[in-house]
């Protein structure tokens, strides 16, 4: 109990505990400015990195209380907590927006939920790595996966500084984020356990999941492609971007397969845009004129 008036708590020893606690923290990551972002091509398989200005909002709403007895766990909600707020610099690492498919021939019924889980168990490696090759303490940096991220419309990692205006560390992990997962690879690849373990996924900070929602087996099937492609950096393009770069036209205007600019082809065409890319691998989303029926 607390003595507000006296400023003093009092604590009250427990003679035996039957449950542990674990926090419940919901965390909004919203990216307000991309200092860069690149496409991260394998051979056939791109992922979309990037890294910038964000704004983190986190807010305790709750604890949950597991039983070691195995008794379903008994949930607690706090009101009136404060959220905290932090404008620092984040790291992030998605799948390409509307260039998922080809995920499937590699995990039949690829989905959301199961990149997701793929995806937050590839964070967990991750920071690993980046603590043990000495970047940084693991109070230094924060990760979270974001089970779909709108600017993306895809699962999302997000590393950011745990400082307001950050450290620099996102911008060295951009740097070398092919180290890194080459090194979670080796790391996942190597380790004999079944499920997981403290040893490979588990995370040594915080997880906001409790540790579930991961995969150790889609992971490594993910992660395949990975090993023996040479890695190559391509352009990306936003929408924002794509509309100062390239002339807009109608949605009747190009098929796929049709030179939409010198040295770029339309790949795709969703209701809203012609997706281009080059031979290089850069891409670009390029809204039609006419706007959206």
């Amino acid at each position: 109990s607390v003595d507000h008036a006296n400023k003093k708590a009092i604590f009250k020893v427990l003679p035996s505990f039957e449950y542990y606690t674990h926090p419940v923290v919901k965390t909004t990551i919203t990216i307000q400015s991309a200092t860069k972002e690149e496409i991260l091509n394998y051979g056939n398989y791109s992922l979309l990195i990037g890294y910038g200005n964000v704004d983190v909002n986190s807010s305790l709403t709750g604890y949950l209380r597991f039983y070691q007895d195995g008794r379903k766990p008994w949930r607690s909600e706090l009101k009136n907590t404060n959220p905290k707020d932090l404008k620092t610099t984040g790291f992030w690492l998605t799948l390409v927006p509307n260039k998922t498919g080809v995920w499937n021939s590699l995990i039949p019924g690829f989905s959301n939920q199961k990149s997701f889980h793929i995806l937050h168990t590839l964070e967990h490696l991750l920071l690993r790595e980046i603590v043990e090759h000495g970047y940084c303490d693991t109070e230094d940096i924060i990760g979270y996966t974001k089970e779909e991220y709108s600017g993306y419309s895809n699962p999302t990692i997000f590393f950011y500084d745990n400082y307001y205006k950050g450290l620099g560390l996102s911008h060295k992990i951009f740097d070398n984020i092919e180290n890194l997962i080459s090194k979670a690879i080796i790391r996942i690849m190597s380790c004999t356990c079944y499920e997981g373990c403290p040893a490979c996924i588990y995370k040594r900070a915080y997880c906001e999941y409790n540790e579930k929602f991961t995969n150790k087996d889609l992971t490594k099937e993910f992660l395949k492609p990975l090993i023996l492609t040479q890695t190559r950096r391509s352009k990306y393009l936003d929408q924002t971007n794509s509309s100062l770069k390239f002339t807009q036209y109608a949605r009747d205007k190009f098929d796929v397969g049709d030179e939409y600019i010198p040295g770029w082809t339309v790949t795709e065409k969703n209701d809203v845009e012609y997706i281009i890319e080059t031979a290089a691998g850069d891409i670009a989303y390029c809204t039609f004129e006419d706007g959206l029926y």
